[in-house]
């Protein structure tokens, strides 16, 4: 069995295109940041993945055969926080968590403190917040 990954693949901004062509409907197209390539990668491999791919995130792709079969994105990354409920004032309950839609669109929860237009680190596994970082 022969696998072979690219790596530092980074996502274009035609990311997403919806053409006459049924071969390249809802399709992603990567950049491979070496040689300028865009290679285009079925909606069906991005899968739940898309979640976490913005302009410019570096991803790898999964090849067997000639065939892409998998997206790779790294396992943590920083995203800004583009939607959040306010923190209320006295609200310091322990554990207390609020749902926050990311710049990649994903949608996770965050500590009460956590503020609109925050950077943070977020694990891409299990889709949970890591820490706030200062940028």
């Amino acid at each position: 069995m022969i696998l072979d990954v690219w790596s530092g693949l980074v996502l274009t901004k035609s990311c997403l295109t919806n053409t006459i062509s049924p071969i390249l409907q809802n399709t992603f197209f990567f950049m491979n940041s070496e040689t300028f390539e865009e290679i285009p990668v079925s909606d069906k491999v991005v899968d739940d993945k898309v979640k976490w791919i913005t302009e410019g995130s570096e991803i790898s792709l999964v090849l067997f055969k000639d065939k892409i079969i998998e997206v790779v994105v790294p396992s943590t990354a920083v995203y800004e926080v583009v939607e959040t409920e306010p923190n209320m004032k006295g609200n310091t309950a322990q554990g207390y968590t609020k749902p926050a839609t990311l710049s990649s669109g994903a949608v996770i929860s965050v500590p009460g403190f956590v503020e609109q237009g925050a950077k943070i680190k977020v694990d891409t596994d299990k889709g949970e917040y890591i820490e706030r970082v200062n940028e």
